[in-house]
């Protein structure tokens, strides 16, 4: 049976670890984007200009940290 190209194999790898990157990503460029730059943005950016943290303090602190627990149940559910 005839070998492909190795040429081939590392551009089809690419192909597919980009395909599988790519959309983490996107994900952390988006969350640090302002809520109002989401969806406003007409070309596509995956650095924002001015980054903002302010979504993650404000998932931290909603609810009176709420998503702190639950992220300590799902990590000790999953160990």
């Amino acid at each position: 049976m005839r070998r492909p190209p190795v040429l081939s194999t590392h551009l089809w790898l690419g192909l597919a670890g980009f395909i599988a990157v790519f959309p983490i990503i996107w994900v952390l460029s988006t969350s640090l984007k302002k809520k109002e730059d989401v969806y406003q943005t007409v070309r596509i950016e995956l650095l924002p200009a001015q980054p903002n943290l302010e979504n993650y303090r404000e998932v931290l602190t909603m609810n009176n940290g709420i998503f702190l627990r639950w992220f300590r149940n799902s990590v000790m559910v999953a160990s």
